[in-house]
């Protein structure tokens, strides 16, 4: 949602500056605007997902107002146009015809309003269960309507995802409760230690070496109550090891792991441990990133620092160290890693080892990583400046123990 805010603003800039809006784009070329009258003419839709749109007006006074629509075809069972109750939006009309802005800002209005629409859809539905004609009432043209303050819900954004993550997290696939299930109100509990449980071969990666896939996380709490989150069969922790740390800056450590998928590849991922108020406790998914997108394609984390100055942590890590070796900043926001800044030109794991090599130091000037160039033979220090991250080289790569020494100033 906070994506969606930025480029919904992005989209009215961009018109501004050429003194166009976005009805004035979809209409240009298109001759007088008629009543009862698709504008663009033969609509706006995609060839690649069902949706599509125009603009239509049924009266004189009427503005003129954008219908989304999804067409029969390719529309899956069960999905609502233009949201439905579950959530799900509206597909994108990702091409530049009538009007890429319009397009753009159509398809993220949709994602950041999406709790307003849910809920028009359910009152429309409960509109037409209410009426003995149903759907064959042409007297009847809106079943259900709301006001929405666009600057206002961009704004808001932030500070909900924040106030609401952990009752949201009750809701998701994975959710681990130790006893009955109580309240949806949950406090974060400190893990005290962290470990990977059920080794398999069901994700035949192999690049940890005698490091095994693992299909459960263990968490340890004060009391000496362990918790077991087992993951679906089409994922494993590809990792080294669990790390317990802090995400969000609430001093209560989350545990952050790498996870796989047989058809994504890697994510990054974080846990939390809540405790409801009937005493029982539950782990859930606090935060992730997104897939790389490929079987067999992984990531390697480096360290986590306030690496913007912003007084919130980053997490820096090495995406595909053995093919693209890209160092990658994300940032928490709400329930997502959202990518700050890229680098090209280093790694952090050779195929084989069973442990990553480099990572986090603070020599009293910031947060900086030492990790090994591309082809593992310079050592780069990597920091953050002027919203980017600046490398420099350190000297020649001999060894890991080498580089490790290093990391103490």
């Amino acid at each position: 949602m906070p994506a969606a805010g930025e480029e919904i603003r992005e989209c009215i800039r961009v018109l501004r500056k050429v003194n166009l809006n976005l009805i004035g784009k979809v209409l240009k070329g298109q001759g007088q605007f008629v009543r009862l009258t698709h504008f663009p003419q033969g609509d706006a839709y995609s060839r690649e997902t069902p949706s599509k749109y125009y603009c239509f007006a049924r009266r004189e006074d009427e503005h003129r107002p954008f219908h989304l629509f999804l067409r029969a075809k390719g529309m899956t069972l069960g999905y609502a146009p233009v949201l439905d109750a579950t959530g799900r939006d509206w597909p994108a009309v990702d091409h530049v015809w009538p009007s890429w802005p319009t397009n753009r800002w159509l398809t993220t209005m949709v994602r950041l309003l999406r709790p307003q629409i849910a809920t028009l859809v359910r009152a429309r539905d409960e509109a037409l269960a209410a009426r003995r004609a149903g759907h064959q009432d042409r007297d009847c043209e809106v079943l259900s309507e709301t006001p929405i303050d666009v600057d206002a819900q961009i704004e808001a954004v932030p500070r909900l995802q924040r106030m609401s993550w952990m009752i949201r997290a009750f809701t998701a696939a994975f959710v681990v409760i130790c006893g009955l299930a109580g309240s949806a109100i949950a406090d974060p509990v400190a893990p005290i230690s962290a470990r990977y449980a059920q080794p398999t071969d069901r994700y035949a990666h192999n690049v940890l070496g005698d490091l095994r896939g693992f299909g459960a996380l263990e968490v340890t709490i004060a009391g000496g109550t362990t918790l077991r989150l087992v993951l679906p069969e089409a994922r494993v922790f590809e990792d080294i090891a669990p790390r317990l740390w802090d995400i969000d800056g609430d001093e209560i450590p989350e545990i952050v792991a790498v996870e796989s998928d047989q058809s994504l590849g890697a994510r990054l991922t974080a846990w939390a441990v809540l405790r409801e108020t009937d005493g029982t406790h539950g782990m859930v998914l606090r935060a992730a990133g997104d897939f790389i997108g490929t079987r067999f394609r992984w990531l390697a984390p480096a360290g986590i620092a306030d690496f913007t100055g912003d007084g919130r942590p980053e997490i820096a890590y090495v995406e595909m160290p053995h093919l693209a070796r890209r160092l990658v900043l994300v940032g928490l926001r709400g329930d997502r890693f959202e990518p700050l800044a890229r680098i090209g030109g280093v790694s952090n794991h050779r195929i084989g080892e069973g442990f990553i090599t480099g990572g986090l130091r603070n020599c009293g000037t910031g947060p900086e990583l030492l990790l090994p160039s591309a082809d593992w033979s310079q050592i780069a220090r990597v920091t953050f400046d002027n919203n980017r991250l600046v490398a420099a080289d350190l000297g020649p790569f001999t060894s890991a123990l080498a580089l490790e020494a290093m990391m103490g100033c």
